[in-house]
């Protein structure tokens, strides 16, 4: 298909801009790597309610997936039994804002921590 004719490209520059920031928007407003529609529970909403929260979410998702990248079978059999554990001790911390982050950046070293010394 020639580029000329290829819907994506058919939007007047202005509108094409206008789609790329509310998208840009929505993205930094719902940094968390979970659905906010869906929480249950007082830690999730408290995520989902602070900007600062979900980044860190977010962050711990990427360094999870990374480190599972690296690991045996068995082992990322062990990586998801303890983050299971890690999501137990942040429900704790119900809405409490300090210890949720505490529990994210404790989580977070730890699996940096646990990466192969070439990530």
């Amino acid at each position: 298909m020639a580029l000329s004719r290829c819907p994506v490209l058919a939007f007047p520059p202005a509108l094409g801009a206008l789609l790329i920031a509310v998208g840009l928007a929505g993205t930094l407003a719902n940094a968390q790597s979970f659905d906010c529609r869906k929480t249950r529970y007082a830690d999730e909403k408290t995520i989902c309610r602070d900007p600062t929260l979900g980044q860190l979410d977010q962050e711990l998702a990427s360094v999870y997936r990374r480190l599972l990248l690296t690991l045996l079978r068995q082992d990322s059999e062990a990586l998801d039994k303890s983050e299971d554990e890690f999501l137990i001790v942040r429900r704790r911390c119900g809405d409490h804002r300090a210890c949720i982050e505490q529990s994210y950046r404790n989580r977070i070293r730890e699996l940096k921590a646990a990466l192969p010394k070439s990530e």
